[in-house]
């Protein structure tokens, strides 16, 4: 998959990679974790055949927001996806989960070691 290009702003970009665009198909949780101008918009969707996480790549360049759209079983090279998403999914690609799981974990200890 390529990457897709919108003017706008950031917020207007993420609410209509996010809109329900047909009435069985909603997002039920989504975040953005990044900085001004390049991040990660992870969301969880539900449709008829269940419930799946997405990630779509945000950047802005040339004057436009930019995605690049993906989901679990892809098993980005992306791992901040909140760990509150993962229970509200079935596995799709364990090994990518553990990295999800692994890269909170080096976080939590980084911030224990800078709060001590």
């Amino acid at each position: 998959m390529g990457w897709y290009g919108d003017s706008g702003t950031r917020r207007q970009k993420i609410d209509d990679l996010t809109k329900e665009w047909r009435d069985d198909v909603q997002c039920l949780r989504h975040c953005y974790r990044g900085n001004a101008y390049r991040g990660v918009l992870w969301s969880v969707w539900e449709d008829p055949a269940g419930r799946s996480i997405h990630c779509d790549l945000l950047e802005y360049r040339g004057g436009m927001w930019w995605h690049k759209p993906m989901c679990e079983l892809m098993g980005p090279f992306y791992y901040s996806c909140p760990l509150g998403y993962l229970e509200l999914v079935p596995v799709a690609d364990e090994q990518w989960r553990e990295c999800v799981r692994s890269y909170h974990a080096k976080r939590r200890k980084k911030r224990e070691v800078v709060n001590a």
